[in-house]
Formats: structure tokens, C-alpha cells, sequence
């Protein structure tokens, strides 16, 4: 993964872009309905015509966005997407690479296989599930296994390797006590015997190679990344949230009551996984899709006076062509309040 934002980064600066990183932002202003910017948490203003948010939803438009620039309609909508996580990851740091029953290195031109999923039925998928849905963590999880040291030597020290393990089910809300319960020693137990002990029975010597591990919980990833409630796809990829009902907001594609501010989280269609698919759409609408036309106080052929919301005092205000003269009360010509867009790249 790190591979791939790296070469996303790179092609973001090769056609001019500026990424700031440890720059987190404090809020989404907005005046009127329309995007001025974001203001950061150190107080710097970026003024932007466009902003396209990638956090999760409820962070961009509940807690980023204030209360009064978004119809409470559309903020119980964004709260009431169903969300909760179910995946638990395992770091491990290896003396040796896993050697799988039935995988033969010599046959292929890896030691190990680019991923391995355990899974071995439709009923232990089955049981898994019925756990998670009880709010436990599964007694028979299934999981996705990489060890990615093996295509990326610098990872890992010599003689050691990376093994990253994505085990279902691990439900954020458990039915009894919390994830940090399970940080007590009976708690790390359980999850150390269940997934490493499955390990060991596809990579005999498996757990006997474990020189170290990392365990985070849907509670730790939302703490860390700020994957709100732990799931790896912002809200539930289901039929009734997915298509067109994947915009949480309601709006069609990544649009949001906002002008100006898009989504392109994997919270937009066509949902999560690593494709970059969600990013690609509204980079090229949010240039198009013109502004909501705005009422001219002055009327048909009078000078441009545009009723809005006062503009807060250290926002520079952006200027209106000084010989405009609108035709009728709705004013299409670009000014203050319907800004022109240039074309796309």
C-alpha cells in the first residue's frame, strides 16, 4: 500500500500539486452555501473553490462543516448511515517466511504467495458471521494473510520478514465490554490463540517464528487513522447503501448541499478497496457542474449587488467585474457569488 500512495504522490507533484502532510484541518468554512476553504488547525486560512474531502463522511460533514451550514436533514441522513467495522489486524514480525502446506517456492517465483485467504467453507464463513452478529469476536475467523517483506526486502531487517494478517469477524461494538477490555491478558489470549493457531495449522512452525506482533482493533484503527468506528470502507457496502444510495448526503455522485465541497471517500460510489475509483469523478464534475444561480438585488440592468451572509472578517473577499449589469433577477454571469470555473486540465 505505502508503494501505491507513493506513486500517487508522485504523480500528484508531477502535474503540479502541493501535499502538506501533519496539517490537519480544523473546519470547512463556508458562507451561503458555498465553499470558501478549509481553516487548519494552526489557524491558517486556504482560501479553494473546490475542496474534495476523502474522510470519512461523519468527519467531514459533521464534525468539519458547521452545524449551520448543512440542513439538519441532511446531517441525520449522514448520521444514520450504517458504519460499524468488523476487521482486526495483526502486524507480526517473522524470523523466517511462512512456509503454506501445498505451496511449492520452486513451482513459482515467490517464497510465498502475493496473498493467502483461510477460509475453508461456507459454514465457517457461516459461523464467524453468527459471532459477530451476537457482538463477539469470532471463535473461527477467517483472513486474508501477506507478507509483503518478501517482494519489498526493505521492510524487515536480514533474516527477518513482515506478515500482515486481515481477520474477520471483529465487531467494534462487542456485546460485552469494549475492545479495550480485551487488552488484558486473558483478552489477548484469546485472539493470539485463535488467529496464529490457524496460522500455524496452514505454516507449520508459524507460531514458533513469531518474534513480535501488533494487534489492532476496529476501537485502535479509529483512534489512529480516525477510521471512524473501524470500518475499512466508511460505511456498510450493502445494497440499500451502495449505486446511487452511496453518497450518504442523498446528492447524486459525490455532490453534497454544499457547492463546492465533494466527497471522494470510499463512502462514494462505487465504494471501497484500493482503485482510486472514488476520486476520479469529482475532480472532473466539481470544474463543471456550475453553482446554484444567486437573486441580484439591483434587478435587470442594475450593477451587481448579491445578497449573502456576512463574510467572516479575515476571509478575503474575491472581487466582481466592475461592468456587469445583470438581465432579470437571476444573474448567470460569474461574480462573487457564482464563481467561474476554469476548464479542466
Amino acid at each position: 500500500m505505502g508503494a501505491v500512495t507513493q506513486a500517487m504522490a508522485a504523480a500528484a507533484r508531477a502535474h503540479g500539486a502541493a501535499i502538506r502532510t501533519s496539517a490537519p484541518v480544523r473546519r470547512i468554512r463556508v458562507d451561503a452555501g458555498i465553499v470558501l476553504g478549509v481553516e487548519l488547525a494552526s489557524g491558517e486560512f486556504i482560501a479553494a473553490r473546490t475542496v474534495l474531502a476523502n474522510a470519512h463522511p461523519r468527519t467531514t460533514l459533521l464534525e468539519l462543516v458547521e452545524p449551520g451550514d448543512l440542513d439538519a436533514s441532511v446531517r441525520e441522513r449522514v448520521a444514520a448511515q450504517r458504519a460499524d467495522g468488523c476487521v482486526l489486524k495483526m502486524h507480526l514480525a517473522v524470523n523466517a517466511v511462512p512456509r503454506l502446506r501445498g505451496y511449492d517456492p520452486a513451482a513459482w517465483v515467490s517464497p510465498f504467495p502475493s496473498f493467502v485467504e483461510f477460509c475453508p467453507s461456507v459454514a465457517y464463513l457461516e459461523t464467524a458471521y453468527q459471532y459477530a452478529r451476537a457482538g463477539r469476536f469470532s471463535v473461527s475467523p477467517w483472513f486474508h494473510l501477506y507478507c509483503y517483506s518478501v517482494a519489498d526486502s526493505t521492510l524487515a531487517p536480514p533474516g527477518a520478514h513482515t506478515v500482515s494478517a486481515f481477520v474477520q469477524y471483529a465487531p467494534y461494538r462487542l456485546a460485552e465490554g469494549t475492545w479495550d477490555d480485551q487488552r488484558d491478558a486473558a483478552g489477548e489470549r484469546v485472539i493470539d490463540e485463535r488467529v496464529i493457531d490457524l496460522m500455524d495449522s496452514i505454516a507449520p512452525g508459524f507460531r514458533a517464528s513469531v518474534i513480535g506482533k501488533v494487534v489492532l482493533t476496529p476501537l485502535d484503527m479509529e483512534r489512529l487513522v480516525g477510521l471512524v468506528y473501524g470500518n475499512i470502507h466508511h460505511t456498510d457496502m450493502v445494497p440499500d447503501q451502495m449505486f446511487e444510495r452511496r453518497n450518504p448526503t442523498g446528492r447524486p455522485g459525490h455532490a453534497t448541499p454544499i457547492a463546492g465541497l465533494y466527497l471522494c471517500s470510499s463512502s462514494t460510489h462505487p465504494g471501497g478497496e484500493v482503485t482510486g475509483a472514488p476520486a476520479t469523478t469529482p475532480h472532473v464534475r466539481s470544474w463543471r457542474q456550475p453553482l446554484p444561480r444567486q437573486e441580484c438585488e439591483a434587478g435587470s440592468n442594475g450593477p451587481h449587488s448579491v445578497a449573502r451572509s456576512a463574510r467572516p472578517a479575515d476571509t478575503p473577499a474575491r472581487p466582481s467585474p466592475s461592468n456587469h449589469h445583470c438581465h432579470g433577477r437571476l444573474c448567470e454571469t460569474p461574480h462573487v457569488a457564482r464563481r467561474a470555473r476554469p476548464s479542466p486540465p
